[in-house]
């Protein structure tokens, strides 16, 4: 029997096709009026291992067990494209006894010159592969770097444009936008994948037409899928929730380069910071409501501090999670889930405390006196900046005219992009004083609404809404010599951290002098610290 061993890799250019190949194989098979077999490995690459290619393990596997007496190729680069997979497969042929045939032409490898120049020709197909993988690298990566496209499938929100470069594709990124604003809600990806199918909205695939085949690299086996029917499914969804190119960053190998954004860097962090909210929010349903989920943290270990309350009350506490692994147990001790989520709101909602903060607040930064230096350090981090931009535009240019090598200049675009990540992240401190400042009036006036429209019987989802709104994080740790827990609260507007202690067993007095020493000091009956109190 005759074996036809078919393949083609993805990049298409002057390669026969394998129905080409098919055809000239039976035809030789037929010549000699012998059975044949195909071995098709279609869109995959010769320059992969064995295993990587389900049809050349299967025929390196026929070849050994002796079935097969001849094997036809159309090119011997269509068996590898690496120089060791030909010599294994030349000395199986040899070992063997087995025919081997070129477009027709019997190859005599027991031919000492033979042998060789297929050695040598086997390791110029290897040094042409290896060169022109290293051309088309350094192409595709000056592609990233001058903001053109080059994928053949562009992320969803994208597309591009006529002169090739990558480009924000409008209609597609409201839906970016719609799928982060549900992210950022509490929605998880599997909620967001059944509205975008229930909706109709197609998925990048889905809109190509023609069919998507994939190989199980395991058995081998393919599936055809029309790419009409492909429907959007969780990982999509994560991946444009992931991907940073949405926030102006294009990732090509191990850097990242500029492009078109559809969020602000700011933004796009918020809606992956709260990711993790996403997952603890999931699982299996409870009874139980717990306002505080997914804001509190505990400040021994670091972990997510979780309700846990049954209906006899016999536990009602949140707790640390290390708790479920009694190895991990950080020993923290828990604290009562009705006096914690009473004392967060009535202190910072339903009483003045927030207001409070957020005016003095802007008293401690004479804010009329600031706005003027914050607009300066605005600009000067602004023109810092656009100087960087400038300096890498300059250094990327002298690379492609090859005055610069490209590992020299390497260093300098690595300090570069530091700089610019530092400078943006100072940036954005000023431009959030800028809008705390700004919007102080009316930031006063929002809170005191709020607190204005509490009521006794104020809904659950009301109360948590209003404290997620407000607060950020909120840190609980034990405090062991006291026997109370001291509550450190993180807001979303950008004021000073507060932190106080508990006094639920009444004995807080006796300790007023080393409060006092440690930097608390206590107002109205409450004591209140900073972050460098407890460690003090």
């Amino acid at each position: 029997m005759i074996a036809i061993y078919c393949r083609i890799s993805v990049d298409r250019d002057n390669q026969k096709s394998i129905k080409e190949q098919q055809q000239r194989g039976k035809e030789f098979a037929d010549s000699i009026g012998s059975p044949f077999e195909y071995y098709v490995d279609q869109g995959i690459s010769g320059g992969g291992k064995i295993e990587d290619r389900p049809e050349f393990e299967r025929l390196v596997f026929d070849l050994d067990s002796g079935t097969i007496k001849g094997l036809w190729v159309w090119n011997a680069d269509r068996t590898q494209r690496e120089e060791i997979i030909w010599f294994t497969l030349a000395d199986l042929l040899i070992k063997k006894g087995i025919d081997f045939y070129e477009d027709g032409k019997l190859i005599d490898l027991n031919d000492p010159n033979t042998f060789f120049l297929y050695g040598i020709k086997s390791q110029m197909d290897a040094m042409y592969k290896r060169v022109t993988s290293k051309k088309i690298k350094a192409v595709l990566k000056r592609n990233a770097q001058e903001g053109k496209a080059h994928a053949k499938v562009m992320p969803f929100g994208y597309m591009k444009d006529s002169e090739g470069y990558l480009v924000v594709n409008e209609e597609e990124a409201e839906i970016v936008k719609e799928i982060y604003v549900k992210s950022l809600s509490g929605i998880g990806s599997s909620t967001i994948k059944k509205w975008l199918n229930e909706t109709g909205i197609p998925t990048r695939y889905s809109t190509l037409g023609g069919t998507l085949t994939t190989t199980n690299r395991f058995t081998g086996k393919k599936t055809v899928k029309e790419k009409k029917d492909i429907k959007w499914s969780d990982k999509q969804v994560q991946d444009i929730l992931r991907n940073p190119i949405y926030k102006g960053k294009r990732k090509w190998g191990k850097e990242y380069y500029d492009c078109p954004a559809i969020f602000d860097s700011d933004y796009w962090q918020k809606v992956n910071d709260n990711l993790p909210k996403n997952r603890k929010h999931s699982g299996k349903k409870v009874d139980h409501l717990y306002l505080l989920k997914g804001l509190l943290e505990c400040g021994r270990c670091g972990r997510n501090i979780y309700g846990r309350k049954r209906a006899n009350l016999k536990d009602n506490a949140y707790i640390c999670s290390s708790k479920r692994i009694p190895s991990e147990n950080c020993k923290s001790r828990g604290i009562n889930i009705d006096f914690l989520e009473d004392i967060i709101f009535s202190r910072f909602l339903k009483g003045d405390r927030l207001l409070r903060i957020v005016k003095s607040s802007l008293e401690d930064d004479t804010s009329r006196n600031r706005v003027g230096e914050l607009l300066l350090e605005r600009e000067t981090l602004q023109k810092k900046i656009q100087k960087l931009h400038e300096q890498r535009k300059k250094a990327i240019r002298l690379t492609l005219m090859d005055e610069i090598k490209e590992e020299d200049i390497e260093p300098e675009l690595k300090r570069i992009r530091q700089e610019v990540s530092d400078m943006e992240a100072k940036l954005t401190n000023v431009k959030e004083d800028l809008e705390f400042l700004a919007r102080s009036d009316a930031m006063k006036a929002d809170i005191q609404t709020d607190i204005d429209s509490i009521r006794e019987n104020t809904p659950f989802n009301t109360k948590r809404d209003l404290i997620h709104k407000y607060i950020r994080r909120i840190i609980i740790s034990h405090w062991e010599e006291l026997g109370e827990h001291v509550i450190e609260i993180r807001f979303n507007i950008p004021v000073r951290t507060e932190m106080f202690v508990t006094n639920r067993k009444g004995r807080i007095a006796q300790y007023a002098s080393q409060l006092e020493d440690m930097g608390f000091e206590e107002i109205e009956g409450i004591w209140y610290g900073n972050m460098l109190s407890l460690n003090s």
